[in-house]
């Protein structure tokens, strides 16, 4: 048997709650609206210029990083 190195093994009493405290910190790191439904997670921005585009960047980039730093 192999240890789990990320993530919460299924069936654990307090996984749901740490993944409500991990998806909870989504919205606040991004500069534009976020869906999230169950484990899926959608970034609706529109890009019109690159500017927008860079946005959008600094979003995936943020994300990024928070997933990294909790692990």
């Amino acid at each position: 048997m192999l240890p789990v190195l990320s993530c919460v093994p299924q069936g654990s009493v307090i996984g749901p709650s740490l993944f409500l405290a991990h998806i909870n910190g989504l919205p606040g790191s991004v500069k534009s609206r976020l869906r999230l439904f169950a484990d899926d997670t959608i970034d609706y921005h529109t890009i019109k210029s690159h500017a927008t585009a860079q946005i959008l960047q600094e979003n995936l980039d943020n994300l990024e990083l928070l997933e990294n730093t909790e692990q």
